[in-house]
């Protein structure tokens, strides 16, 4: 019998690691996670297509990654040759992606009302040719985490102390590419290289238990000899906290697995597999704003079904007349956070009174 096989003892190229940032302001983080995610749903109503479910559900992450220190970047220098890497492996929630380079001052606000236009630099999966902000184009799974080791791997060859981050899904742990990456990355010691994973159990056919099921991914990378945890993808405290952890691992790639709910916040979205790429439809008015779907249009008018309203608190006279015309129309209206609620409604609602 042959003896098993070892580890291999040769150690990685040395490279000085960034350290770890200071801890945020969680309610700061909180507060523009809120706001992404309203540029999402508009952004994704604008263009009539897109993929809100995984957009909305991976804001926590991302919103705690790009503002609270993690990424050393610089939007007046995209291609700073220092600057820590993003790739978004499942680059078809890049609605998330965009509102925070939006954010990030990469470029103005008012591009992502062309998402998905023709001529637009914002396409339906990242593209670096046309978009600032975007160091890979991803969109075929398996992909992206592929190029992320080798971002990795060339900087740490180079001498440099960049971070590679790239974001994934329960999803990609369909394709065989991830796990010669994840293979890759474990025997070259790729600490400098941390995966996100999407872990809420959907995809575009329905649930992933279903359609092909990954099983215990904390348990597959870990056989994979990765550094892995489990997390509250929504909780700012643990992907912070997760986030310290992965840089204080040395000689391990890591992974972090986090639990989120497609949709979230939105209460008719929430755990929905068909929401992973339909879209919605926005109203605004002053500080509120609808969000729901369309079921049929017929001339100038429309039937909506899915209906949640967020209102930020205030009551003033023309906000109250408002919220009574959406009444009239049996539209519920729901005072609190963001999209708090929801209901099924079949009424006909003119869109010149909407």
């Amino acid at each position: 019998m042959s003896a098993s096989p070892t580890a291999p003892t040769s150690a990685p190229t040395v490279v000085p690691a960034r350290t770890a940032p200071p801890p945020p302001d969680f309610d700061r983080l909180a507060a523009i996670a809120r706001e992404l995610r309203i540029d999402v749903l508009r952004m994704l109503e604008k263009a009539a297509s897109g993929h809100p479910g995984g957009s909305l559900g991976m804001a926590d992450i991302y919103t705690t990654l790009w503002f609270g220190g993690w990424l050393e970047v610089d939007p007046q220098r995209p291609d700073w040759p220092e600057r820590d890497r993003f790739v978004l492996s499942n680059g078809h929630i890049c609605p998330i992606l965009y509102t925070i380079l939006a954010r990030k001052g990469y470029f103005p606000r008012e591009d992502l009302w062309t998402l998905r236009k023709l001529g637009s630099p914002l396409q339906g999966h990242p593209d670096f040719h046309h978009t600032k902000g975007v160091d890979c184009c991803t969109g075929s799974l398996g992909n992206g985490v592929s190029v992320a080791l080798g971002m990795a791997l060339g900087g740490r060859v180079q001498g440099q102390r960049f971070r590679v981050w790239a974001g994934s899904s329960d999803g990609e742990a369909q394709e065989g590419q991830l796990w010669e990456m994840a293979t890759a990355a474990a025997h070259h010691k790729a600490d400098n290289l941390t995966v996100i994973v999407d872990w809420n159990n959907i995809q575009i056919d329905g649930f992933n238990t279903d359609v092909m099921w990954v099983r215990d991914l904390k348990a597959k990378w870990e056989a994979f000899g990765w550094h892995a945890q489990v997390i509250d993808g929504h909780d700012l405290r643990a992907i912070d906290g997760a986030f310290r952890a992965a840089y204080a691992v040395r000689g391990q790639p890591q992974v972090i697995l986090a639990k989120t709910v497609l949709g979230t916040p939105v209460s008719f979205m929430l755990n929905k597999p068909k929401w992973h790429g339909q879209t919605v439809v926005v109203f605004t008015s002053g500080p509120r704003t609808v969000i729901g779907r369309w079921d049929a249009i017929v001339g100038d008018q429309l039937e909506m079904r899915d209906v949640a309203v967020h209102d930020s608190g205030r009551d003033d006279e023309p906000q109250a007349a408002w919220v009574a015309r959406l009444k009239q129309f049996g539209i519920p209206v729901q005072h609190g956070s963001f999209a708090l609620g929801a209901a099924e409604v079949t009424r006909v609602v003119r869109l010149r009174d909407a």
